[in-house]
């Protein structure tokens, strides 16, 4: 079965709804459905759909729906929604949702959110594990250079 593709070149918005692999164009606004990737050279809105990439140059306003990843160029403005990654250019305005990662140059919460990972957050934890990944492989350097590898180390009985 195979799944339709809505794309247009014209600067007229693209409206579309339902079982999508891809919606592109230069105004998008999509719901309610389900989208593999949308995108557009301007703005896109979505309300009450589920989406696995969210791309705009301008600006992304999502309402009531599931995205695993969002990427504006400029602002993405977000209400009860479920979103995993968010990366904007400039702010990113929540309410009421639960964002896992978000990478912004300013971060604007209302009630009722939720999240996993900030700019700080993110930075602390990719510094905790590479500086875990260098004392890792250190060890296990040291180990073979005396001669004694991880094999060795097992008692056999």
């Amino acid at each position: 079965m195979d799944q339709p593709t809505v794309e247009t070149t014209t600067s007229t918005p693209v409206k579309a709804c339902g079982c999508t692999r891809q919606v592109s164009g230069d105004q998008v606004q999509f719901g309610p459905g389900l989208a593999g990737s949308i995108s557009a050279q301007t703005e896109v809105e979505m309300q009450k759909s589920v989406a696995m990439v969210v791309r705009a140059d301008q600006s992304i306003q999502v309402t009531d729906s599931i995205v695993s990843t969002a990427v504006a160029g400029n602002n993405l403005t977000a209400t009860d929604n479920l979103m995993r990654v968010v990366v904007a250019g400039n702010d990113v305005t929540a309410d009421h949702c639960v964002l896992g990662m978000v990478i912004s140059k300013q971060v604007t919460l209302g009630e009722g959110n939720r999240i996993l990972l900030d700019t700080p957050r993110a930075i602390a934890f990719g510094s905790a594990l590479g500086a875990a990944y260098a004392l890792v492989t250190w060890c296990l350097r040291t180990k073979r250079k005396r001669g004694k590898g991880i094999i060795e180390c097992i008692p056999v009985k």
